[in-house]
């Protein structure tokens, strides 16, 4: 990835890079946006800290609603 850093930006070229699907690595990068990380990957390394798990991890053990 870090080769082709400058020919391509998509989420989705990221996305099947790293073999994720597009929404949630967009989600991902949102979320960090709006609690003030300057990238999705400083997000994920301060959650995995503070709870041991990964956010996708997370969501799906715990229940969706409210």
């Amino acid at each position: 990835m870090e080769r082709s850093f400058l020919r391509t930006r998509t989420v989705a070229d990221y996305a099947r890079r790293l073999g994720y699907s597009e929404r949630p690595l967009a989600r991902a990068g949102r979320i960090a946006v709006r609690l003030g990380f300057s990238e999705p990957t400083n997000f994920a390394k301060f959650f995995r800290k503070g709870t041991g798990l990964t956010p996708g991890t997370f969501r799906k053990r715990e229940p969706t609603g409210a």
